[in-house]
């Protein structure tokens, strides 16, 4: 387990049970003159007004690193960690509509096959 995980694992939850496109990852850091550190960031991106108030779904134990904007482009780093936030959304959605996860494809059960799955 990493340094502040759930606190981010908590908070990507919110984030995305509020529809805000969101993603974690594990990085590395040096503090000033120490050793390399271990650490997973939680990164939220926001596209409107209605989703600012993001604040209130970070758990209270995450330091906020920084706030950008996308008027100057964005970096290839940030377009892969914006690319997997939409594929998290896009997850989510596929997931509260009834469709399950075989592999990395999606499918949607039968209704009237159902009973060959339940088991007992």
């Amino acid at each position: 387990s990493l340094p502040g995980e759930s606190g981010v694992l908590l908070s990507f939850s919110r984030c995305l049970s509020a529809g805000l496109a969101c993603c974690y990852q594990a990085i590395q850091f040096r503090a000033i003159d120490g050793p390399l550190q271990n650490a997973t960031r939680l990164v939220v991106f926001s596209f409107n007004q209605e989703h600012l108030d993001v604040a209130s779904k970070i758990d209270s134990s995450l330091i906020h690193e920084g706030t950008g904007d996308a008027d100057d482009g964005l970096t290839e780093e940030v377009k892969k960690l914006l690319d997997l936030a939409i594929q998290n959304l896009i997850e989510r959605m596929l997931h509260s509509e009834g469709y399950i996860t075989l592999g990395t494809w999606f499918a949607r059960p039968d209704p009237s096959t159902e009973s060959l799955f339940l088991y007992g």
